[in-house]
């Protein structure tokens, strides 16, 4: 995401967003995986954790291409990269 989007972009916002989307698990740990989930991830028992897939990565990145969508969606304001 970092790659992909002009705005800082944490862990913690890949969860706010993959819950209001109702994709991954309800809880950390849970094996059972929230309803809009197919296609987005799958529980790899291996890991004991969900795997995300780049579908997922594509569709955030649509969503949060801009400022207005970034604090739409996350409801607090974006914070520019610094330039590399």
């Amino acid at each position: 995401m970092q790659e992909r989007i002009a705005f800082k972009f944490s862990v913690h916002d890949f969860t706010v967003v993959r819950k209001a989307w109702q994709i991954g698990p309800a809880k950390s740990g849970d094996k059972e995986q929230l309803p809009k989930s197919d296609g987005f991830c799958l529980y790899s028992p291996a890991f004991k954790q969900f795997v995300y897939r780049p579908k997922l990565v594509e569709r955030m990145a649509e969503a949060l291409d801009t400022a207005e969508k970034y604090q739409a969606l996350l409801r607090c304001p974006p914070i520019a990269k610094k330039p590399t």
